[in-house]
């Protein structure tokens, strides 16, 4: 008889930290329900503390080393409950998951870069959300878009690498996509989470490859989810293809954070044109401008040069007052932030507005002109290279941290307004 903590359909050994995935008659060695059906007439649930009987001796996977039948005849009994305080003690740190040297793709690996390496791993992931769009019939390659049955992938970092895999099981509606039943099918929604640990499983060879998928995703039942704030300058676009940009996100509300909401060359991003079109499509338009704008009317946030110092700008009343407006509305439904420039690099929705807001939010998504989303990091990454400060080894004295703090203020001195 072992003793186990439910962590979806795999579970993790209590007492000496080695995985197990029981596996038992049904197709494909699936577990029936009758054989994980607990002596209280329940099915495991996550976090349970459950003891059950495996077949002894060892896996007959060579892939799957944790594999062990469920002995037959036996019942499962529910002992108690793992405390999600002391998740931290089943974290797992391997230097990555699955990911050999010279193979780009993050997603699978082949089979022989996988030899001798556990199959499960239960870590704590960065930057971690839920990204839901259409499923496509694989058969027949056409969209169902008869039901709303999204495709549900976790996008996240580990160890600076970043995976997209897909999720084997439907997370609750309830806890992870609020909003569902309002989910336009077109288009991609994305849903940050905070977790506290994720279980991540590597299948058998499949069509020359292993394949990795998130088994379960495990959130503190207090944690509060903070929204992603998404950016997006309006450039020379068309009216209609800017909407079209903010559809293709499920843009809910536009908060304006330009200083003087005019545009001499885009009459169509004239605040007083914006706000009743915007309207019209269900898409809301607040003016942040005073807030949040890079022309400021405070005097103490220009420097002798007269020029906006970007640090005294963000401790202004003004500001916070912004970002927490912005931070209650995204609560909600997706914000963008808006202003005139294409590159978000050379704009202070990101140099300032989103880098002191930071905080506030799980992760930025910069909506390119080409649609494609950049996040975050992969943005800093971009300054860092812009500003020659992305050679780690150049700049030793310089955690990543400080070198991004000096790339930020080069670019806040090279674009901030000056009278």
């Amino acid at each position: 008889m072992e003793v186990v903590v439910s962590l979806a359909n795999e579970s993790k050994w209590e007492s000496t930290g080695e995985s197990v995935r029981p596996i038992g008659s049904g197709l494909g060695c699936a577990v029936r329900e009758q054989e994980a059906c607990m002596t209280n007439g329940c099915l495991p649930s996550l976090l349970d503390i459950v003891s059950v009987e495996l077949e002894d001796g060892s896996s007959e996977s060579i892939e799957q080393p944790e594999n062990r039948k469920i002995r037959h005849g036996s019942v499962l009994e529910k002992k108690g409950k793992w405390d999600s305080s002391r998740i931290a003690e089943l974290i797992e740190t391997p230097d990555n998951l699955w990911v050999a040297h010279n193979e780009k793709e993050t997603h699978r690996i082949l089979p022989r870069h996988a030899e001798g390496l556990p199959s499960l791993y239960f870590v704590k992931p960065d930057n971690f959300e839920i990204q839901l769009s259409k499923k496509t019939d694989k058969k027949y390659g056409k969209d169902l878009i008869y039901n709303k049955d999204f495709k549900q992938e976790a996008i996240f970092e580990y160890n600076k690498i970043k995976y997209k895999l897909p999720c084997t099981e439907c997370l609750p509606r309830e806890q992870f996509f609020p909003d569902y039943n309002n989910l336009p099918i077109e288009g991609t929604h994305s849903f940050p989470t905070n977790v506290k640990g994720i279980c991540v499983s590597l299948g058998e060879t499949y069509r020359r490859y292993r394949y990795k998928f998130v088994a379960s995703v495990i959130c503190g039942m207090n944690d509060a989810i903070r929204p992603i704030l998404y950016t997006i300058g309006h450039s020379t676009h068309e009216w209609s293809r800017f909407v079209e940009l903010l559809k293709m996100h499920s843009i809910k509300a536009i908060a304006d954070v330009r200083s003087s909401p005019f545009s001499k060359y885009r009459p169509q991003f004239n605040w007083e044109f914006m706000k009743p079109r915007l309207k019209a499509e269900n898409i809301h338009y607040l003016l942040l401008g005073e807030e949040l704008g890079a022309q400021r009317t405070e005097p103490e946030c220009y420097r002798d040069n007269h020029q906006v110092d970007f640090a005294l700008v963000a401790e202004t009343d003004s500001f916070k007052k912004g970002l927490k407006r912005l931070r209650k509305g995204a609560e909600k439904m997706n914000v963008a932030i808006m202003c005139a420039e294409k590159d978000p690099l050379t704009c202070h929705r990101t140099i300032l507005v989103a880098r002191h807001g930071a905080d506030d939010f799980s992760d930025v998504h910069h909506i390119l002109e080409d649609g494609s989303i950049e996040r975050r990091s992969e943005a800093e990454e971009r300054l860092l290279e812009e500003c020659k400060l992305n050679q780690a080894d150049l700049f030793e004295d310089f955690d990543e941290q400080k070198r991004l703090a000096i790339a930020y203020q080069k670019r806040a001195e090279k674009i901030a307004y000056k009278k």
